[in-house]
């Protein structure tokens, strides 16, 4: 069957998100700091367009210029597009800060992590607006295997998703190369490994076709994402507001009735 979360046992799959959120798997490595939190915008590397792949998460290495596969003979992209794109980028930085930054010691895990957020990539379900997707990639994170990360660390990464879209330059095709790269090297991965992967390699590679054409739109059409920016804030807002009025209501409970400003 198709590669997932689920070809883990429960126990498997708890211990291995255990370990992500208690910081064990990235214990060798230093202090992380997102690279869509710097000011620094660099251009599309035009020479750079039949060379192999690059560090696509560093803020200063030259990208390779996407080639223009989102719409052919001028027809115009639906709509759907830029919130799918929208998923993949909420779940990129999610698995970044999972991963604390670093991936390659365990891509598959890490493109397992992403395609489980950004449903949308292997399969044909469509969004009709950016709140849907927002709320529906929310779940997703929540129903992560061993009980997610939290409500703090998913409400993050749409302060982080928010970043991404009004940093401008070329920070949305940056993260969604990543993604590919990282999709990409899973694939790869389960290629060379014992059987040769059989259909979840083949699921893999789908997904790696869905994120080429995504990347593609998000050079191609620069403004389109940076618009969906203040319906990324107007979720994040809502989700601080609802943990702010939990807060205060267990409050209220752990201290007969009294509400206690949060510390």
């Amino acid at each position: 069957g198709d590669l997932n979360f689920e070809d883990l046992t429960e126990e498997e799959a708890q211990a291995f998100h255990s370990e992500l959120k208690r910081g064990v798997l990235g214990q060798t490595l230093g202090p992380w700091e997102p690279w869509w939190q710097h000011a620094a915008v660099v251009e599309m590397d035009l020479d750079t367009l039949d060379d192999g792949p690059t560090d696509a998460s560093s803020s200063t290495a030259p990208l390779p210029l996407p080639q223009h596969i989102c719409c052919p003979g001028g027809r115009e992209v639906h709509a759907s597009v830029a919130f799918t794109a929208l998923e993949v980028l909420y779940a990129y930085a999610h698995t970044m800060r999972a991963f604390n930054g670093e991936w390659s010691w365990d891509p598959l895990q890490a493109a397992l992590h992403l395609l489980q957020l950004a449903s949308a990539v292997c399969s044909r379900k469509q969004y009709d607006s950016a709140g849907q997707c927002l709320h529906a990639v929310l779940a997703s994170a929540a129903a992560l295997p061993g009980g997610g990360f939290g409500a703090g660390l998913d409400t993050l990464c749409l302060e982080d998703l928010a970043r991404m879209l009004c940093r401008g330059g070329d920070t949305g095709a940056r993260a969604l190369r990543e993604a590919l790269v990282m999709v990409e090297a899973a694939a790869k991965a389960v290629a060379e490994g014992e059987g040769g992967g059989g259909k979840a390699v083949a699921r893999l590679q789908r997904g790696a076709k869905k994120l080429e054409f995504l990347l593609s739109f998000a050079f191609h059409h620069t403004d389109d994402l940076p618009r969906l920016e203040p319906q990324v804030r107007a979720v994040h807002t809502t989700r601080c507001e609802e943990s702010r009025l939990r807060e205060e209501e267990e409050g209220r409970r752990a201290h007969g009735g009294v509400a206690v400003p949060a510390r």
